[in-house]
């Protein structure tokens, strides 16, 4: 075994050999610890343990599957030669370096928590070995509630523990900075631990608060709100004033009745509501608040009797605090026929929702719109089953839409608009009955195909046959919408997505990777519907023409298919000062961008980036950076085809 003379120390152990272990001496000292980090580990897998002078165990093996490790501190019982034993798993070797470090004692501390609370104390603590602790001692008595938040700390991870005058621990949390741990009750009299424990073989300075915790605000009594059926509800305020600490609620509960909540006046930048019934159970969900606020929709009272609402400030913040309850009436109703007129409606308590019913059909579209309005929120399509939701949207004061959404059953459906938090007002609502899709085929030839939709909601889906390896490119021109136009392959997969304004769009050159029919679908914006041409095109490969020489002849390059691109070639001496000369430019109307033009270098390179070309022409100066053959690469824009009649020339 390799031997460590004094502590802190540090050896290398090798294994060459499967099955063969290795290890460590060191001397160590009654009534210290120590603790061993692993680097630099090769091992695949590694186990390690520590054996007493007389070859007993001393505490738990550890094992380690990475570069680095650490077995924490184990206690000295008995003064001596103790080793480190390195056991590889299995048939593996490697190596690794292995420190070992004495601590003579975890770092001490104290502070005074003064009572009547509320007080607080601060300390720092730095923790300088591996393996070493904080124990911060502190008085407590039966009753004391302590809380303790991290103000800044250089350790990455750990743990922070309260412990009894016996060692047990009576809660622990995580060590970070911002860490809070709150709600600590003592149940005995004495010397109490804050316990700073890093993780692994972290070192450094912790800076912490300890808080002698007051009773909650509305405590044992909780503070009464009488619940309202109006626009501001019934509600009651309360002060925290100490990080711990927190606020309690009561009020008077009749089975059947629907109660939404409300936060705010808060200066409080985060913390939680929870409600319980009469018997103390749960009602609702946890509502989070913060400083704008927090809102829980409406939950049904299973039973009559006294509420409790506990508000809670999370970590070490504190502030004033406004709950408000509501008595929220039944949900607004009203029906539409599909395809009929819309129907208005309006909220006047926070909390309600409101719910237009339409009869459906099976196989039918049905296109949901709000119109401009007072409430934003969120709106549904719901199943008969009241659950099932088959589509949803947000909704503005600019109002909202639920895209076509095929119907499952003949049934009663229901648009339910849902005002956010806790908003009020006004919305209109119309269910747009939607045809079925316009369907057709779309040739790979070139020739303009025109659809119409009649309604809202309503697609254009083309079939198009294409083989793999085929390259496409689509014109999407004169819509009447604005919208996305997806093409799917025979395996459902989607191939390519384009949304396009009323400008329309194009799809520039695209590879085929499956051979068969493929969607085309043209899926309108909103309530968008009308006119739309659509072109497909089988785009060849792309054009050549016949190499130049620098000082030599012009030569032409010409597209003959929208997409089609083109290439030319010429070659050049490292050094070279070139300019390239376009003329006679024919690709599209625009003086200026009807193409682009760039050139790629002899390894790939690009040595000049794209560059505009209209009717009027260009040229462009550079200066090439190796010897060897050079390409012109033409990408005419959009739909675009024509040509361009290209020189090399020497800058002189």
């Amino acid at each position: 075994a390799s031997v460590i003379a004094s502590l802190p120390g540090t050896q290398s152990v090798t294994i060459s050999s499967p099955g063969i272990n290795g290890g460590v001496t060191f001397p160590a000292v009654a009534g210290h610890k120590v603790s061993v980090k692993m680097t630099g580990s090769t091992f695949a897998a590694v186990n390690l343990r520590l054996l007493k002078p007389d070859s007993s165990q001393l505490g738990l093996a550890a094992t380690s599957r990475t570069a680095t490790g650490f077995v924490d501190a184990l206690d000295i019982p008995t003064t001596g030669t103790y080793t480190l034993v390195v056991d590889p798993s299995g048939a593996n070797t490697g190596t690794a370096s292995f420190t070992v470090y004495d601590i003579a004692s975890d770092v001490p501390g104290t502070f005074t928590l003064s009572s009547p609370a509320p007080s607080t104390a601060t300390g720092t603590a730095t923790i300088t070995t591996p393996g070493q602790n904080a124990l911060i001692t502190f008085s407590g008595t039966v009753g004391m509630r302590v809380a303790v938040s991290i103000t800044s700390t250089t350790l990455t991870s750990g743990t922070l523990s309260v412990l009894r005058p016996g060692g047990s621990v009576i809660k622990v949390g995580g060590l970070s900075k911002g860490a809070f741990l709150e709600g600590v009750t003592l149940d005995a009299n004495g010397t109490h631990t804050v316990k700073l424990d890093p993780s692994d073989s972290g070192i450094g300075t912790v800076t912490f608060a300890v808080y002698n915790v007051p009773a909650d605000v509305g405590s044992p009594t909780p503070i009464s709100i009488t619940p309202a059926q109006t626009l501001v509800g019934g509600a009651a305020n309360a002060t925290i004033t100490t990080p711990g600490q927190d606020a309690w609620f009561s009020f008077p509960g009749t089975a059947g009745q629907r109660i939404a909540f409300k936060v705010s006046g808060t200066f409080i930048k985060s913390g939680t509501l929870d409600v319980t019934d009469p018997t103390d159970n749960p009602l609702g969900g946890t509502i989070a608040f913060g400083t704008a606020g927090g809102w829980g929709d409406p939950v049904v009272l299973p039973s009559t009797g006294t509420y409790k609402i506990r508000a809670a400030a999370n970590g070490v913040n504190t502030g004033n605090i406004v709950v408000s309850a509501f008595i929220v009436p039944a949900d607004v109703t009203s029906s539409v026929t599909s395809g009929g007129p819309a129907t208005t409606l309006a909220t006047s308590i926070p909390g309600q929702n409101m719910k237009v019913t339409f009869a459906g059909t099976a196989g039918r579209g049905a296109l949901v719109q709000v119109t401009p309005s007072t409430v934003a929120g969120t709106v549904k399509i719901v199943r008969a089953d009241g659950t099932t939701v088959l589509g949803s949207a947000s909704v503005s004061t600019t109002g909202g839409l639920i895209d076509a959404t095929a119907l499952p059953a003949n049934e009663t459906y229901t648009v339910l608009v849902d005002p956010k938090t806790w908003g009020t007002g006004t919305d209109t609502v119309r269910v747009i009955d939607v045809p079925a899709d316009i369907t057709g085929s779309l040739p790979l030839t070139g020739v303009q195909q025109v659809y119409s939709t009649s309604a809202p909601g309503q697609n254009i889906v083309l079939n198009m046959s294409a083989a793999a390896g085929q390259r496409i490119a689509l014109q999407i021109a004169g819509p009447a919408f604005s919208g996305s136009l997806k093409i799917i392959r025979p395996d459902a997969t989607q191939m390519l997505s384009k949304t396009f304004s009323a400008s329309g769009a194009f799809v520039d050159a695209t590879a085929v990777t499956v051979s068969g029919t493929h969607t085309v679908k043209i899926d309108p914006s909103g309530s968008g519907y009308g006119i739309v041409t659509v072109t497909a095109y089988a785009v060849p490969a792309d054009a050549t023409a016949a190499p130049m020489v620098i000082d030599g002849a012009t030569s032409r390059l010409d597209t003959t298919v929208p997409g089609q691109n083109g290439s030319i070639t010429f070659d050049a001496t490292a050094q070279d000062s070139i300019r390239i000369v376009a003329t006679s430019v024919s690709t599209g109307s625009s003086t200026c961008c009807g193409a682009k033009v760039s050139v790629i270098g002899p390894l790939g390179t690009t040595v000049m980036l794209a560059k505009s070309v209209g009717t009027k022409g260009a040229t462009w100066s550079l200066t090439v950076p190796s010897t060897g053959t050079y390409t012109i690469k033409l990408d005419p824009q959009s739909n675009a085809i024509g040509g361009i009649t290209f020189k090399v020339q020497s800058n002189v």
